[in-house]
C-alpha cells in the first residue's frame, strides 16, 4: 500500500500582528482597617450603596487600600439590617403623641425640643424592639 502525502494548509495568518492587551488593572478601595484579628482583618468602606464591612487576609491590604474583588470575596461583618420588616411609623399615632406634649406647631417645636425627644423616643423604641427581634431570630440561624 503506497503511502500518500498529504499537504497541510496552516491556518492564514492575520495581516496584522496582535496588539499585547494589558490585563485590567484591579480597582482598589480606600478601606479603614477596624481590626486585626489573626492573619486576618476587619475592614470597613463606604460606596454609593453605604457602608460595607468584612473580613479578608490582612497581607491584602497595601497602603490603606484593597482589591474590590478580595472585599467582594470577604466574610461580611453584622448583620444586614436592610433585611427587617418593619411596621411603618403611623402618623395618627405621631400627631397623638406630639399633641399630647403640647406640639401643635413649628414653634412648639422650636421651644419643646425635650417633649419632641421623648416623643421620637417612644414611636422609634418600638421600632428598637423589633430590630433586636429580628437580630435575635437571625442569630439563632446562625
Amino acid at each position: 500500500m503506497e503511502d500518500e502525502i498529504k499537504e497541510v494548509k496552516e491556518p492564514k495568518k492575520s495581516e496584522e500582528p496582535k496588539k499585547h492587551v494589558e490585563p485590567k488593572k484591579a480597582k482598589m478601595v480606600s478601606v479603614r482597617l477596624v481590626a486585626n484579628v489573626g492573619p486576618s482583618a476587619l475592614v470597613e468602606w463606604e460606596d454609593k450603596e453605604g457602608f460595607h464591612r468584612v473580613t479578608i487576609p490582612r497581607v491584602e491590604i497595601k497602603d490603606g487600600k484593597a482589591d474590590a474583588l478580595t472585599l467582594d470575596a470577604g466574610i461580611p461583618y453584622g448583620f444586614d439590617w436592610s433585611l427587617v420588616e418593619l411596621k411603618p411609623l403611623d402618623m395618627v399615632e405621631l400627631k397623638y403623641e406630639l399633641n399630647k406634649r403640647g406640639i401643635w406647631t413649628a414653634d412648639d417645636i422650636r421651644s419643646k425640643p425635650a417633649q419632641v425627644t421623648t416623643t421620637t423616643t417612644k414611636l422609634l423604641g418600638l421600632m428598637r424592639h423589633e430590630l433586636l427581634a429580628a437580630a435575635k431570630a437571625a442569630e439563632k440561624e446562625a
